[in-house]
């Protein structure tokens, strides 16, 4: 578990500053670093329990489907049946 923890640290820790400040005029400053690390990632959407703060509005600006994980997990099983 050591290596995986260590491993996600480097990432985030790549995220050049420039792409963090891009968004926090959207979304709140301690957000920011989330979602522009999975638009770094190339990701076509973000999970999060946090619908305060991405908003759809954040969806729109970003390109990215934001969705709880249960909205992620009811489309999954509608693909599925």
């Amino acid at each position: 578990m050591g290596c995986r923890t260590a491993s996600l640290l480097s990432i985030v820790l790549t995220i050049p500053f420039f792409a963090i400040v891009k968004w926090e005029t959207i979304i709140e400053s301690k957000d920011a670093p989330i979602l522009a690390a999975a638009l770094l990632a190339q990701s076509d959407r973000l999970l999060s329990l946090n619908t305060k703060d991405f908003t759809p509005n954040v969806a729109k600006q970003s390109g990215l489907k934001l969705q709880t994980p249960s909205e992620f997990i009811q489309e999954i099983r509608s693909i599925l049946t």
